[in-house]
């Protein structure tokens, strides 16, 4: 990947991450660029949420579309390119799901298209009794409990799906992944 090119406006070089030129000043076309490169953070799951959430405003404060209304075209739809990728990015990065996705796409995991259903036995069994507990919850305090157990049962998915995509263990990252939503889904359907 090229690490320099050159300024549409004065033609010097600029850096693969300056959104500026810094000999004319001018606002750069967005290059390609996946999440992780777009925040400069490194390719794993575990990340520092708050970092992200403080790069992201301090990113849309000088590149946010209204600062560029009195700039040229050029100007104005790189500033709303930039400002796109980096919500895009946002989104992606700052939920867990979609972070581990990115993720196994990134690291090259092909997930079986044809088998949409998940297969893992002893995780379904374990996802549909929570579900049924779930549906015969009457009083706060059970809804307290369950919701409980399925938090403890959150965090220790992370937990595995951070070890399994550290260790490149792509196939075990997919399920915790799956597994995760399916438990997310349910906590929330709690709330």
């Amino acid at each position: 990947m090229k690490k320099v090119h050159n300024c549409w406006h004065c033609q010097k070089s600029v850096g693969y991450h300056d959104f500026f030129c810094s000999a004319c000043k001018k606002i750069q076309e967005p290059l390609e660029k996946n999440p992780f490169e777009v925040f400069e953070i490194g390719k794993k799951f575990k990340i520092d949420l708050d970092e992200l959430e403080k790069k992201h405003l301090q990113f849309q404060s000088f590149l946010h579309p209204d600062k560029f209304i009195n700039s040229s075209e050029n100007e104005q739809a790189f500033s709303l390119g930039h400002s796109s990728k980096i919500n895009e990015a946002f989104n992606l990065l700052k939920n867990n799901i979609s972070r581990a996705d990115l993720l196994l796409q990134l690291f090259g995991f092909k997930a079986e298209k044809d088998n949409k259903s998940y297969n893992d036995r002893k995780v379904l069994e374990e996802i549909m009794d929570l579900q049924n507990e779930c549906m015969l919850v009457e009083t706060d305090n059970e809804k307290k409990k369950i919701k409980s157990t399925i938090e403890s049962n959150i965090k220790k998915t992370l937990k595995d799906l951070d070890k399994s995509l550290d260790s490149k263990e792509l196939a075990n990252a997919y399920k915790n992944n799956i597994k995760l939503s399916y438990l997310e889904k349910m906590k929330k359907s709690l709330d």
